[in-house]
C-alpha cells in the first residue's frame, strides 16, 4: 500500500496510478461479491416460494400473503421475526394450517439464517468498498483554487521540511495529492505534540548525562 511520509522522497505520477489501478481492481472485486452475494439470497428466497406454492403448502391469497411475508422476513428481519410472521399469517388469516406453517416457518428459518449471514458478509464487504473507495479518492490532485490549497501554503511557510516535500512534488511535474495534503495537516497539527516529545526526550537525555557523571566522580573519589 502507498503511504506518504513528509520525510520520505514523495512517490512519483507513476506509482500513484499504479495505486490507483491496484485499489480500482479491489473495488471490482468487493463489487461483485456483494452481487453474488445479493443474488444467491434471491435466488434461494424465490425457490422457497416456488417449491412452496408447488407442493401446495399455500395457494391463491395464501400464496401472495405468505409471498410478501417471507420475502419482508428474510430481507429486512431474519431468522426470528421470519418464523413469528409466517405463523402468525397462518393463524390470522386462516389460510395456512398450523402444521404447515410450523413447516414453512422452518424453511423460511434456514432461510434466514443464509440471510442473516448474506446481510453480516455484504455490512463487511461495504465496510471494506467504502475504505478502498476513500484510498482511491484521497490520490486524485487537491483541487484548484482550493481552500485547503491556501492551508497548504500557510503551512509550508511555518515547517521547511514540508515545503522541502511539496517543492521536490513540483519539481516531479505533478500536483500534490489529497492524501499528501492531509499528510501535511496532521504534521502542521500534531507539530505541538512532537514538540513536547523533543523536549522530554532531552530531559531524559540531560538527566541520563548527569546521572553517569555523578557516577564517574563518585567512582574517582573512591579509587584515587
Amino acid at each position: 500500500m502507498l503511504t506518504f511520509d513528509v520525510k520520505t522522497s514523495p512517490p512519483t505520477q507513476a506509482q500513484i496510478d499504479q495505486e490507483r489501478t491496484r485499489l480500482y481492481a479491489e473495488e471490482t472485486v468487493l463489487k461483485r461479491k456483494i452481487c453474488v452475494i445479493v443474488t444467491l439470497v434471491t435466488i434461494l428466497a424465490a425457490g422457497l416460494l416456488t417449491v412452496g406454492y408447488a407442493q401446495g403448502w399455500f395457494s391463491g391469497q395464501a400464496a401472495f400473503i405468505v409471498a410478501v411475508v417471507v420475502v419482508v422476513a428474510v430481507v429486512v428481519a431474519g431468522v426470528g421475526v421470519g418464523i413469528i410472521a409466517v405463523v402468525v399469517a397462518g393463524i390470522i388469516g386462516g389460510f395456512v394450517a398450523g402444521v404447515v406453517a410450523g413447516v414453512v416457518a422452518v424453511a423460511v428459518a434456514g432461510v434466514g439464517v443464509v440471510a442473516v449471514a448474506s446481510v453480516v458478509a455484504i455490512a463487511d464487504n461495504k465496510d471494506k468498498l467504502s475504505a478502498i473507495q476513500k484510498r482511491r479518492d484521497a490520490l486524485t490532485p487537491v483541487p484548484e483554487e482550493s481552500d485547503l490549497c491556501v492551508q497548504i501554503v500557510k503551512i509550508c511557510c511555518k515547517h521547511p521540511e514540508c515545503d522541502d516535500y511539496q517543492i521536490t512534488v513540483a519539481e516531479q511535474g505533478r500536483s500534490l495529492v489529497i492524501a499528501e495534503a492531509e499528510m501535511i495537516t496532521t504534521w502542521d497539527s500534531t507539530a505541538d505534540q512532537r514538540a513536547k516529545e523533543a523536549k522530554a526526550l532531552r530531559e531524559r537525555q540531560v538527566a541520563w548525562r548527569l546521572l553517569r557523571a555523578g557516577e564517574r566522580m563518585h567512582s574517582t573519589k573512591t579509587n584515587p
